[in-house]
């Protein structure tokens, strides 16, 4: 029975390691994208353009972010319940892998090498699920300090030009736009 209770619990931890770095490399990619999308959007009006050009590239942008808001979206969809089962299972099993690390301190130093790769994994695992949001969701915000805070846009003043400009950032403040956690909190 051993075995086959052993086999179970290597099979469970591969396949829950396979999701997380699953989850983990999407979501790193998003932000690479989310992060060219910035460096892209501070460029505009740099090159002494007119206001036609300035609008028109201004609202390519404007489109290819609601792009980015559906794939964050799709991203948030496929790994809500995975996010909110593994944060859920993380915290007690953080805390029980280091009782355990407390108690295998006056025990023999076999059994505190045995316990030191489970609370590395839950280390691992919980910034995993918290850290890499939390940098997508920065990048997602970033777009409204990059768009206040490039002068071409606002002077010399182009009603088209503010019009694009505040629908952006009306875009970027939308409370829903991120990987949520918990189902309620949005990194």
């Amino acid at each position: 029975m051993f075995p086959v209770s052993l086999g179970f619990n290597f099979y469970g931890f591969f396949i829950w390691n396979v999701v997380l770095t699953f989850y983990v490399i999407i979501s790193i990619v998003a932000y690479a994208e989310l992060t060219k999308y910035n460096e892209e959007l501070e460029l505009i009006g740099q090159n002494d353009e007119n206001a036609d050009e300035i609008c028109e590239e201004l609202m390519e942008k404007f489109m290819k972010h609601i792009e980015y808001g559906r794939m964050i979206r799709t991203i948030d969809n496929t790994f809500e319940v995975y996010t909110f089962v593994m944060i859920g299972t993380n915290i007690p099993t953080t805390i029980f892998s280091l009782l355990s690390l407390f108690k295998a301190l006056s025990d023999e130093w076999i059994t505190f090498i045995l316990i030191i790769p489970g609370i590395f994994f839950c280390l691992v695992e919980l910034i995993g699920l918290t850290a890499v949001p939390a940098k997508l969701h920065e990048a997602i915000g970033r777009v409204e300090n990059i768009i206040y805070s490039n002068t071409r846009l606002w002077y010399p003043y182009d009603e088209r030009i503010y019009q694009i400009a505040y629908a952006l950032v009306t875009h970027v403040r939308q409370a829903n736009l991120g990987i949520s956690l918990w189902g309620f909190a949005v990194f």
